[in-house]
Formats: C-alpha cells, structure tokens, sequence
C-alpha cells in the first residue's frame, strides 16, 4: 500500500489564505508607520527651518554690528522696549525707565562702555548732544525755519529704512539771544513705524557748553563734529 506525501488541494488552499492576511495586515502596519514618519519629518523639517531663518537673522544682525566702529559698543533698550541701539563709548546720559527716551550730554569722557544712568522719569535743563526716543507725533519736533537743509535716505544695519536731515543754525537770522548759537549744526534721524504711527528718532546737536555755567557759545571749525560717530550708532538701531 503506497503512502501519501504533500497536501491536498484544499490545505494548499488554506495555506494561501494565511499568507495572504498576514502579508496584508504586515503590508498596512508597514503604510501606517511610514505615514507617521513622514509627517513627523515634514514637522521637524519646518521648525529646523524656522528656528535656522530665525538664527540666521539674528547671526546676520550680530554680523552687522561686530564690523567697525560699534563692534564693542554696548546695546541698550529703552525703558518700553519699543526699541534698542549701541551707545558710543565716551557718551554720558541717562534712560528713563518709564518711556522710550535717552538723552546724553557729553561726547567728550573717556568712560568705555558709555555711561547710562537710569532714572525714573527724567527732567533736566533741556541741554543736549544727543536725544534718542519714540513718539507719536514726532514731526511737532520740526521747524520750518531751518538754514541749509539737507535730507536724504538712511538705513540701519538691520535694514530699517529712515532719513536723515541736516541743517545749521537753529533759526533764521538776525541770530541773537537765547537758543542761537552760530555754527550749530543738528541732525536728525527719523524712522516711523506705518503700523503704529510712531517715531523713533536720534536727533544730534553739535553745540559748545560750558561745563559750569551750561551756557552755549559759537561753535567754531576746529570744534568736534561727531556726525560720523553718530552714523554708527544709528546704524545699529532696532525697532521691536
């Protein structure tokens, strides 16, 4: 009697069925887990590429204010935090803590970093070499009677764009009196927000004083002019 070997039709059949569902449970195990990571790499992709655009940025403002003259200057923000700029080494002045508003009297210390004192709402004797503040309608601040106006475009190591006036003596002659001074010479840096309305100003006085009477007297050629040094500071402005 011969014996019989392999399987029958109907186990062969059965076998095939078993493949078939366990391939096929394998095969969309398989599609699931390759969904999840794709989208988990499409995810981490943007936040790697945000987070690189983001420092790029930053590095690339960093770039921009360690060259020349502001590489060791210190950065500062205002009282608001509505902006912040790099004071020059030798300026002396004072922050109020409560608004946007520097103000500086003196280019001429030797003080490395500049000295910033900060106050708690400022008043002083309206004497100034250098304002630096925001506000809403900084245009009061202009006047019509100005000699040799120049204004032209400027722009910030950031790329903030803004302008630059200048212009000497402060009024129209005959020149006598308080508040004119021959040979003053101002410059003005204006940069406004189109959102807000606001503008945050630099605004440099080159002037004479007294250092005891604070009486201000002709500023002549050989005087300083600290035009350029106020170019850097400028220059490295950041509106928030």
């Amino acid at each position: 009697m011969k014996s019989k070997s392999g399987f029958s039709l109907v186990e062969g059949l059965l076998i095939i069925l078993i493949l078939s569902v366990v391939g096929f449970g394998g095969y969309l195990v398989w599609d699931r887990n390759q969904k999840n990571t794709d989208e988990t790499g499409q995810d981490n992709s943007r936040q790697i590429f945000a987070e690189t655009t983001e420092e790029d940025q930053i590095n690339e403002d960093d770039a921009n204010d360690n060259t020349g003259p502001s590489k060791n200057w210190e950065r500062y923000s205002s009282g608001k935090n509505t902006f912040s700029i790099k004071i020059a080494d030798g300026l002396e002045g004072a922050r109020d803590t409560t608004s946007d508003f520097f103000i500086f009297s003196s280019f001429t210390s030797n003080s490395s970093p500049a000295i910033v004192q900060d106050v708690d709402g400022y008043g002083g004797d309206g004497f100034f070499a250098l304002l630096i503040f925001t506000d809403d309608n900084a245009n009061m601040w202009n006047s019509t009677e100005r000699l040799n106006l120049k204004s032209e475009d400027f722009i910030t190591n950031s790329g903030l764009k803004g302008t630059k006036t200048s212009y000497d003596d402060p009024y129209l002659p005959p020149c006598d009196g308080l508040g004119c001074y021959l040979g003053d010479k101002q410059v003005v840096y204006d940069f406004t927000n189109t959102d807000t309305n606001k503008t945050t100003r630099i605004w440099y006085a080159r002037r004479v004083v007294n250092e005891e009477s604070k009486l201000i007297y002709n500023i002549t050629e050989d005087d300083p002019d600290y035009t350029e040094i106020v170019d850097e500071i400028v220059k490295t402005l950041i509106v928030n």
